[in-house]
Formats: structure tokens, sequence, C-alpha cells
């Protein structure tokens, strides 16, 4: 028994396992909005016509000098700067939570981001680099895919593509 328990500690600290998105919500209401100061790594990002949107890994919350840990955020931003896959980025902006469905059969926001390990969305107002280090293999990864969807948007058309 006791072996399987230290087994399990092992696990935990190297990452393998994380706490439920429920542990962090008791400092974050419904829909309350907390101005905070975010650093994460950027896993993912994703241009959009509102702008770009950064999934971070590794993340630090900063709020009313309490600091969280996250699994990973959802970044909006307006700006659109030139980030690469792998660069640690330090984001101000509004937390909240992901919306709830609000009729039955509907959607579920919240389910679908927690189901992907993503906790909390934040709109940034500024962001700014940390850390130029760039993850090689995924943002090559990316290119190629962002490649290709542009290669298929000249061809098809916007609408089709």
């Amino acid at each position: 028994m006791g072996i399987w328990i230290a087994g399990e500690a092992i696990l935990w600290q190297l990452g393998f396992f994380t706490l439920p998105a429920a542990v962090y919500d008791d400092w974050l209401r419904e829909n309350d909005r907390l101005a905070v100061s975010a650093t994460g790594t950027v896993e993912k990002l994703e241009n959009t016509a509102y702008g770009i949107r950064l999934v971070l890994k590794d993340n630090s919350v900063s709020c009313r000098g309490i600091v969280r840990v996250p699994r990973r955020l959802l970044v909006s931003l307006k700006e659109t700067k030139e980030w690469k896959i792998g660069n640690r980025v330090r984001v101000t902006g509004e937390l909240s939570h992901f919306s709830l469905p609000g009729n039955p059969g509907e959607f579920d926001v919240r389910g679908y981001y927690r189901s992907q390990g993503i906790d909390y969305m934040v709109e940034g107002e500024n962001a700014e680099m940390v850390e130029a280090s760039v993850d090689l293999p995924r943002e090559f990864l990316a290119g190629l895919r962002r490649t290709g969807r542009e290669n298929i948007s000249r061809v098809t058309g916007e609408e089709d593509a």
C-alpha cells in the first residue's frame, strides 16, 4: 500500500496528475471577471478575425497577491504580435469562467474546454514576451498547418475553405 501511494506521489510531482479545476473555483465566482497578470508558455496559437488566441501551459496567475496555477489558459488578444510556440509570455487582462449552457441541449463551452485541460479564459489587454524560446518541432508543424490552411483558402475561396 505504501509503495502505491509513493508511486502516485512521484507521478503527481512529474505532472501526470493535476488538480481538478474545481479546486480553483473558490476564488472566482460564476459571473466575476478578475483583473489578473498571467505568465505561461505558448502551447497553441490561432489567428482569428478578432485577433489572436493563445493556449498557455505552465501557468502562474496572480490576482490580489494570490498566485494560482491552473492547468491551461485560453488567452484572447486583439493585438497580433508575432508569437511562436514555446514563447514565454506575460499577459494582463480579465480572467473569467467559460459560460455554462443556458438551455437544455445547448453546447457546453465550459465542459468542452475543461476536457481539453483549459480552466479559464483571459481577455488580454496587454501582452509581452518574457522569454523568446521556441519549441521548434511544434512550431514547424503549426507552420505547415497555417500554410495548408492558406493554400486551401486561396484555391477554394474563403467561404468554401
